[in-house]
């Protein structure tokens, strides 16, 4: 019996975590990302390639690429406290929500655009070059 009690809690553990850091994580249209966007202690992340970003990002953001093998090493070089919220987003909601999962398993509190930046064009978002 303490041998099963011990086997399903080890089994436990990592769902429970993962459950933990996908609560810190929140999807978020358009309207309500902008709003996330003005409130304090909220860094905007861009984790588009570099080309993509200096084809147009929303103004103020911090480009920082997923793809790139050392993307949780580049974003712990900008020293971001863990108290801030971290606004996440891409070119369709993909790569920023796969970055949410390891920016929350990081203790980051994390708001994914739905939709990405087309999504943000799309509503008449503006950009900057």
């Amino acid at each position: 019996m303490r041998k099963f009690i011990l086997i399903l809690l080890t089994c436990m553990l990592p769902m429970a975590c993962m459950a933990q850091g996908e609560s810190r994580i929140n999807s978020v249209a358009v309207g309500e990302f902008g709003a996330v966007m003005k409130q304090k202690d909220v860094v905007l992340l861009d984790v588009r390639t570099v080309k993509e970003y200096a084809d147009g990002h929303i103004a103020g953001a911090l480009n920082v690429v997923w793809l790139d093998k050392t993307f949780k090493e580049d974003f712990e070089k900008q020293k971001i406290k863990k108290n801030k919220t971290v606004a996440v987003y891409c070119r369709s909601g993909k790569r920023s929500m796969a970055a949410a999962k390891v920016l929350a398993g990081m203790g980051y509190q994390v708001v994914n655009l739905t939709g990405g930046i087309m999504a943000w064009q799309k509503e008449g978002g503006k950009v900057e070059k």
